[in-house]
């Protein structure tokens, strides 16, 4: 979503455009893959088997990137001078980039099993990984 907005100003006879809050962009997505592969270091060898699931509990994951929704965002050739409750003046479109912020909604679980090869006669290796990402957001937001 792209909210513009114009704002006549009479004592300057100027029209001042902003950006509204509720700008933003929703993306949603899942991935669940599982794959199999042979490793071979020197004489040892392994069989990996990987499955990994990104979601939100059975549904898309959700990323959202956007400004605060209740803000109005000024744009040159405004100035702070015309800033008042509800209006932020930010000085160009890269500042106002840095005004967005990003969410995530969602989880990442996977297990990577590995059956090892080349050992010697009667035995046998193996080993198992299971790791689980509860909220994606915590990670990556580090919140």
């Amino acid at each position: 979503t792209l909210g513009i907005g114009l704002e006549y100003h009479k004592k300057t006879k100027s029209i001042l455009p902003y950006i509204l809050g509720t700008t933003g962009l929703d993306v949603g997505f899942s991935i669940e893959t599982d794959t199999t592969f042979a490793v071979t270091i020197g004489p040892f060898g392994a069989d990996v088997t990987v499955g990994v699931v990104v979601d939100d509990s059975g549904k898309d994951l959700s990323i959202q990137l956007g400004l605060e929704n209740e803000l109005r965002y000024y744009l040159p050739p405004a100035s702070s001078s015309f800033v008042r409750e509800g209006f932020v003046f930010v000085q160009s479109i890269g500042k106002l980039v840095d005004e967005v912020d990003v969410a995530f909604s969602g989880r990442a679980s996977g297990e990577i099993e590995a059956k090892f090869r080349g050992l010697p006669p009667g035995a046998k290796a193996e080993a198992f990984v299971k790791f689980d990402i509860a909220d994606i957001n915590n990670l990556i937001n580090k919140k």
